[in-house]
């Protein structure tokens, strides 16, 4: 049984969201209200918003790192290799992010592994080791061109792990007898 003021909880709650509310953007971060189907971006400082209509999303826009999952792929020649890789970047558009995207940890690390694995696939094992520079830089280039349009800059990406693997199968013949 509910409490005798749930009614005047509710009540307090709903009323409230008529009144303006303010909201405190920190230094490191900007905001983007989304009012009425519209967006606008809210620097750092002290903002109100009407609750009743707006809704705001606070994100951090400073450098920050994602460490990428391992991938185990195949490189140009065949050899199985184990990577992942480590993407510095900060937003450089706020809007574009929070509107572009659902999620931007997610779309950094889809995007980022995807570059991973094309660069990984058009070379060989010999080049990769050879010239971890070049495929640094060729890393960079691609994650910052995909993420570009999302308003996330990439400042670095790079292979932080690369290990050669030895792929074993389960193999098992069907419907033969040993005998």
């Amino acid at each position: 049984m509910g409490g005798a003021f749930d009614w005047l909880s509710s009540f307090i709650e709903t009323f409230s969201k008529v009144f303006p509310r303010i909201i405190h953007v920190l230094e490191t971060h900007q905001a983007v209200c989304f009012r009425r189907g519209k967006h606008s971006k809210l620097l750092p400082g002290i903002h109100w918003y009407w609750p009743v209509w707006s809704i705001v999303v606070s994100q951090p826009v400073k450098r920050q790192t994602i460490n990428l999952w391992m991938q185990t792929l195949m490189t140009k020649d065949g050899e199985t290799v184990i990577a992942s890789e480590t993407v510095v970047y900060e937003i450089a558009d706020v809007e574009k992010a929070l509107v572009e995207t659902f999620d931007i940890v997610d779309t950094i690390n889809d995007l980022a592994q995807v570059s991973v694995k094309e660069i990984i696939q058009s070379m060989t094992l010999f080049e990769i080791q050879s010239e971890p520079g070049d495929v640094d830089k060729r890393l960079t280039r691609s994650v910052r061109s995909e993420l570009h349009p999302f308003g996330i800059k990439v400042i670095r990406a790079f292979m932080d792990n690369l290990s050669t693997a030895t792929v074993l199968r389960n193999v098992q013949e069907q419907g033969s007898k040993v005998l």
